[in-house]
């Protein structure tokens, strides 16, 4: 996995590594055609990210890149107490990455924003803001699948409770019980928009 002139043999190493960079821009990174980037659970983003999976595969863990959960220190790239939370309004894009996801449990009123196009067999999008009902999340999936006997989270593919615009488009749901579960909890809207979708052996559990 390669950012901004460094190699790193996983994705979580290089999540780690643009976290401490502090980056100014939007950081860039570059998944080997077709590799295995390695497990990944809670991989923590806090910056504007393009991730280009190039037909990679997150192969463990949850898969999850998280956001706004756990406070951060970026001179030691770990949790801390005396660290901070997410500090700006965020956007997120993932392309052609296998295995993906994005979880987290909001702390703070920032926007998030996620597009996830051509990732397969993704685990799950799942967000809560029990703690701060104030920051929108918008997500954007197309071209993408779940796909409970491949590896995505057999329960729930998308979840949030938060304002915002959900926009599903060309995407498969197999074997997942429940596949978009909207619970919205906050002030404010909630779009969602569903197009050219497929759910096959989905509620069945």
């Amino acid at each position: 996995v390669y950012y901004n002139g460094a190699y790193y043999p996983t994705l979580a190493e290089a999540l780690k590594g643009v976290y401490m960079s502090s980056p100014q821009s939007t950081a860039k990174v570059y998944c080997k055609p077709d590799a295995d980037v390695g497990a990944l659970t809670h991989g923590h983003v806090a910056d504007d990210l393009i991730i280009y999976g190039n037909g990679a595969k997150v192969s463990g863990g949850e898969g999850d890149l998280e956001i706004d959960t756990y406070k951060y220190d970026r001179s030691t790239g770990n949790q801390s107490a005396t660290g901070t939370y997410l500090d700006k309004d965020l956007t997120v894009k993932v392309f052609d990455l296998d295995g993906i996801a994005a979880w987290g449990q909001r702390n703070t009123a920032h926007t998030v924003n996620l597009f996830f196009e051509n990732c397969k067999n993704m685990d799950r999008i799942y967000f809560t803001n029990g703690n701060n009902q104030e920051g929108k999340i918008n997500i954007s999936l197309d071209g993408c699948s779940f796909d409970a006997d491949n590896g995505s989270h057999a329960n729930t593919s998308v979840y949030s409770n938060a304002s915002g615009d959900i926009t599903i488009k060309n995407t498969t749901f197999k074997n997942i019980s429940v596949g978009l579960n909207i619970n919205h909890k906050s002030a404010g809207v909630q779009n969602i928009t569903i197009e050219n979708c497929t759910f096959e052996d989905c509620a069945l559990a």
